[in-house]
Parts: structure tokens; sequence; C-alpha cells
């Protein structure tokens, strides 16, 4: 049986899905442990912290969403059937990532500094793996 056009890539961005995905579930754990012992100073500025704790848990939800992608991209990098599958976890992977982006610009805004760059740059790095991703899952959907 002959590889599918895009398992390669699928494999190689998959592995780095799994790597990111696990690492950023442990800084988003690490993030819950943090933002817990700032918001009391975050409440004396006068500064809610509804949405850092929003934005804590859709990164959370956004790398629990990379690892699961990454391990069933690996698992279905060759399987052309599944490419449409693949291509819908690219998609809510990016809605999401632009989720976060918003909440991002809105935390970054609630505190009165520059920060918004910093997003600007989280969201054009974060696009790279799940639009090659789909890329990849794209060439396996061309041989059905």
């Amino acid at each position: 049986m002959t590889e599918a056009p895009g398992a390669k890539m699928l494999k190689i961005v998959s592995i780095l899905f799994v790597i990111f995905g696990g690492w950023g579930v442990i800084a988003g754990l690490m993030a819950c442990g943090g933002a817990s012992l700032i918001t009391a100073s975050l409440s004396i500025l006068g500064v809610g912290t509804g949405v850092l704790w929003v934005t804590i848990i859709v990164a959370i939800v956004l790398a629990v969403l990379g690892l699961i992608m990454g391990i069933v991209g690996l698992l279905w990098s060759n399987k052309t059937e599944k490419a449409g599958l693949l291509t819908t976890l690219g998609i809510a992977y990016i809605a999401l990532l632009v989720v976060r982006t918003v909440f991002d610009f809105i935390f970054a805004s609630s505190l009165n500094v520059g920060l918004g760059a910093f997003a600007w740059v989280g969201l054009i790095v974060g696009l790279v793996l799940p639009v090659l991703y789909i890329l990849g899952a794209k060439k396996n959907m061309a041989v059905k």
C-alpha cells in the first residue's frame, strides 16, 4: 500500500501538535495557579479577572484540542477517508485560536498596557501548524 500524499506532512505536524499541546496543557494548569495568586492584586488595581480566567480556560481547551489533533493526525495520516474530519479539526482549532486572540486583546486592554502586538504575533504563529495540518488533510482528500 502506498502512502497518502499528505501523510508525511500530517505526521510531522501531528508530532508537533502533540508536543506543543502537551506543553500547553501543563502551562495552562500552571497559569491557573499563577492567576489565582495575582487575582487579589488585579482586584486592588480595579482590573476584573474574569477575562483572565476565560483566556486561560480557552488556552487550555486549545491545547487539549491540539493534543487530540496530534494523536488522531498520527493515527489517521494515511487514511484518506478521514481527511474531511482532520480538516474540520483544523478549522475548529483556527476558530478557537481566533477566540483566544480576542480575549488576549480584551485582557491586554483591561490592563491598559501595550500587549496587543503580542496577541497579533501569537495569532500569526499559532496559525502555522493548523494551516499545514489542513493542507496535509486536503492533499489526502484529493485522492478520493
